[in-house]
């Protein structure tokens, strides 16, 4: 059977049907409906550990932020990159916020190779090449979910162990985040000279870094750091 994409496991995007999902044997039907948590506007689903922006069968982490600022628009996707996508307003996707941006769990699973997203030099030689990860620019609302994965049988969701790698960022942060009432979880990492992660000062009362919002920690949610300058910079507007 061809390996299908996590959107496609459990996304007929308004087809309203159930979906049955084989694999090795016959799984319990798994509804469209069950497409985002509830309470979410959009889903978005990194199939890839590339740092790259280009139209092709796979989002990128890179990708699914800029569809979640208002950067890069639904409708500029391919056809396999949209089936990465599940929202209620497509058009709308940035504006509405409630945003979650789950990774494939079978693609960033512990020990796996391809658990690791390498950021991409910023500039080399004086030429700017790839933007740093941003969440709430283009001044959209936040409310982004960033970290874990999405088990389409069960429709919850499960540890998916990211690596973000800085060994080739310099001194630039990696994951910056400018509006209120984000949440990074389950992420980890990696060999930043700079910040790992960068918060503007007005918006670091309502950000989540790990935690939930009551003060609990559960240990699929921990972001944790190795060989990091700093591992959160709280920066002034």
């Amino acid at each position: 059977m061809s390996r299908m994409t996590v959107a496609q496991r459990w996304s007929a995007a308004g087809l309203g049907a159930l979906l049955a999902v084989v694999v090795g044997a016959a799984q319990a039907p798994v509804s469209a409906a069950t497409a985002c948590p509830t309470g979410a506007d959009a889903c978005l689903f990194v199939n890839s550990n590339l740092d790259v922006r280009a139209r092709d069968d796979v989002l990128t982490l890179a990708e699914a932020l800029d569809l979640d600022n208002g950067e890069l628009s639904v409708a500029a996707l391919t056809t396999a990159e949209r089936a990465q996508v599940v929202a209620k307003d497509p058009d709308g996707l940035a504006r509405k916020g409630r945003n979650r941006i789950y990774f494939d769990p079978a693609l960033f699973c512990a020990g796996c190779p391809t658990q690791v997203i390498v950021l991409s030099p910023p500039v080399i030689g004086g030429q700017k090449l790839m933007a740093p990860p941003v969440i709430g620019g283009q001044g959209t609302g936040g409310d982004t979910w960033l970290g874990l994965g999405w088990d389409a049988q069960t429709g919850t969701e499960v540890a998916a162990p990211v690596v973000i790698d800085g060994s080739q960022m310099g001194s630039t942060s990696g994951v910056r985040i400018l509006t209120r009432d984000n949440w990074l979880r389950g992420l980890h990492f990696q060999n930043f000279e700079g910040a790992a992660i960068e918060v503007l000062d007005r918006v670091a009362p309502r950000t989540l870094v790990g935690s939930n919002s009551d003060g609990t920690l559960d240990a699929a949610e921990a972001v944790t750091y190795t060989n990091v300058g700093t591992p959160v910079l709280i920066v002034q507007d």
